[in-house]
């Protein structure tokens, strides 16, 4: 099993260098040379988006608890992210450090509440994008009919998925885990420890559902319009290449490439996905492999540069956690009297 995250590399390792082999890798070059600067556009608009993200996971804290700056949440975000990308772990990985990071100023059940019901709101969000993409453009797709009925029911398997995620949070996440596992005849003193670690993160899930539900659409809403800036990169990308395609249409090409993402999710990083399934959606909607290549190799720089400014945020953030360890040990009695006051 722990060999399977390196075999899905491999896959797309391979998947990658044969549509470079199959389009040919001057005119790819070509291609990304007539890009130039854009890339760095393309790079301002996801770091946008990723400020509305960040707006979106910052409304899931209780209105009494919002005292995280914006800017501490917005590099933890960033620095989550970057470790989802680097590291085997189907895009959870950075999830748990982003919670540990939001202790320094909320108790630790608090931030993994966060966490949890964020994923769940950019899944709903995303999967709304996704469901206008299909509704509008369906039907312009170059695909067989059976392609067709396999992508619908694809999206409503992972519509499925993320309302079944929410009832578990409504009900009690952690809870069900447990049922399960001692089904399963785990022991059960770990289980007692653990669900009694964990109970007070299913009551803060219960209560975002239950009691601040308007907080959690606003949530949905605000990754639903991050989604907007991934539309924003490829038109930026088109324009630069020349090629004649409206917003509408990169909206298109959006959606149904969450969709995909989405649905391969287990892949590393997302190499060979993203790339091979801008191939896909360009051809299909009547545009060149070759431009759907390169808007896909634009896109991996893009995600290449993120990666680089989360890993350093990653860095300044341990960095900070460092010296105000030390500064905790060099003076106990001080922060011992700052708690007590």
């Amino acid at each position: 099993m722990k060999r399977l995250p390196f075999l899905f590399l491999a896959a797309g390792l391979i998947c990658l260098f044969l549509l470079i082999h199959r389009i040919g890798l001057s005119t790819l070059l070509n291609n990304l040379r007539q890009l130039s600067w854009c890339v760095l556009l393309v790079i301002a608009a996801e770091l946008i988006g990723d400020v509305v993200n960040t707006y979106g996971w910052r409304y899931l804290f209780p209105a009494a608890e919002r005292r995280v700056p914006f800017s501490a949440l917005y590099g933890i975000r960033l620095a989550g992210a970057a470790v989802n990308a680097v590291t085997p772990t189907a895009m959870v990985g950075g999830e748990g450090l982003k919670a540990l990071f939001l202790e320094k100023y909320l108790p630790l059940s608090d931030g993994f509440a966060s966490v949890i019901s964020a994923k769940l709101s950019l899944m709903l969000g995303q999967a709304l994008f996704v469901l206008i993409g299909l509704f509008a453009f369906l039907n312009r797709l170059l695909l067989p009919r059976t392609v067709k009925v396999a992508i619908v029911a694809t999206f409503l398997l992972l519509v499925l998925g993320s309302l079944w995620f929410l009832r578990l949070q409504r009900k009690g996440l952690f809870a069900w885990m447990f049922a399960l596992a001692e089904r399963f005849g785990f022991p059960s003193a770990t289980l007692v420890w653990l669900r009694a670690k964990t109970a007070t993160i299913d009551e803060k899930l219960v209560s975002l559902h239950t009691t601040r539900s308007s907080d959690f659409a606003k949530s949905v809403l605000f990754h639903f319009l991050a989604q907007g800036l991934g539309a924003v990169q490829i038109f930026l990308l088109l324009r630069w290449l020349a090629v004649p395609a409206d917003f509408f249409t990169c909206i298109a090409i959006e959606s149904f490439s969450l969709l995909i993402d989405g649905t391969l999710f287990f892949v590393p990083g997302q190499v060979g996905v993203q790339e091979g399934g801008k191939v896909l959606i360009f051809t299909a909607l009547g545009f060149t492999a070759s431009t759907g290549l390169t808007v896909g190799i634009a896109l991996r720089l893009n995600q290449l540069g993120l990666i680089l400014l989360g890993l350093m945020t990653l860095a300044v953030l341990n960095w900070r956690a460092r010296l105000e360890k030390r500064s905790t040990w060099a003076h106990p009695h001080d922060t011992l009297e700052h708690k007590l006051l």
